[in-house]
Order: structure tokens, then sequence, then C-alpha cells
């Protein structure tokens, strides 16, 4: 029962955390193309959108602590990445067609 309460404690930090990481990948890469900015709900939206093509599955395998960090540091790994890469598109002098 514990672990059910401890889970549902961390649910709206583990969705606000995927907003955030959404929220700064689509402003990486998405706007520089022209889409529209959008903010942390936009992304939150996208993030439902998305996990309910793709089927979000609430039974993992492992321990519950194990599946738990896993949860909070996949968007940070995302993040890194997509960090990573955003650098080095910086660095290249890359222009999207539309704005040239």
């Amino acid at each position: 029962m514990g672990k059910i309460i401890f889970a549902l404690f961390c649910c709206p930090f583990v969705t606000a955390l995927n907003g955030w990481v959404g929220n700064c990948l689509w402003q990486w890469f998405a706007v520089p193309f022209g889409a529209p900015a959008i903010g942390i709900w936009g992304a939150l939206g996208l993030s439902c959108l998305v996990s309910a093509f793709w089927g979000a599955s609430l039974e993992e395998d492992g321990p519950f602590t194990a599946v738990l960090i896993a949860r909070f540091l996949q968007p940070l790994l995302v993040l890194l990445i997509g960090f990573v890469i955003h650098e080095c598109w910086l660095h290249t002098g890359y222009t999207p067609p539309h704005l040239l």
C-alpha cells in the first residue's frame, strides 16, 4: 500500500518533468523550423497524445524503486541527448530553409 501512495505522490513530479523536457526539446528543434512555440502545458498535452497512441505501460518488470528511478532518469537522459544534439547543431551554422 505504501508503494502505491508513494507512486501517486511522485506522479505529478514525473509528469511535470516530462512536460519541461518536452518543452525544451520543442523549443530547440521544432520552433526553428517554423512551428509555433508551446509552453509546458502544450508539451504535456503532446506527451499525453503520444502516450495514448504508443500505449504507455503502467506495468514494468523489476523492483519498484528501480522502475521509479527509471521514470525520473529517462526524461533527463533524453534532455541530455537533445542538448548535445542542439549544441552540435548550433555550431554547424545550419539555418532552416524557411529562414534563408
